[in-house]
């Protein structure tokens, strides 16, 4: 997310272009649910941004600035595509290891 300039490219060129999705481990339908989630950011951006920057301003000791992108990510899924994805993945999420650990 951090990487994408909407000036610069698509998000269809961008998400084709995009080295870390060369992994052979991800399938037809990782990929295609991580464009999805990928549009879904960048369309409501400026819901999520709103969302992560009240937020941090709302837990600044367990809240890093520095995983926004992260917080946006878990902000759509939640709002828009828990019905999809499940409250059990959603957990998954959430306690994947990335990111910091909860406090």
């Amino acid at each position: 997310l951090e990487s994408f300039n909407p000036k610069a490219s698509t998000v269809d060129a961008y998400f084709e272009e995009a080295p870390m999705l060369e992994n052979p481990s991800f399938g037809e339908v990782e990929l295609k649910f991580i464009h999805q989630v990928f549009y879904g950011c960048y369309r409501y951006s400026k819901l999520l941004k709103l969302f992560v920057t009240s937020f941090i301003y709302k837990a600044p000791a367990t809240a890093l600035r520095s995983e926004q992108s992260l917080y946006k990510i878990l902000a759509y899924l939640l709002f828009f595509r828990l019905e999809d994805v499940g409250i059990e993945n959603f957990r998954q999420f959430i306690n994947c290891g990335h990111g910091s650990p909860p406090a």
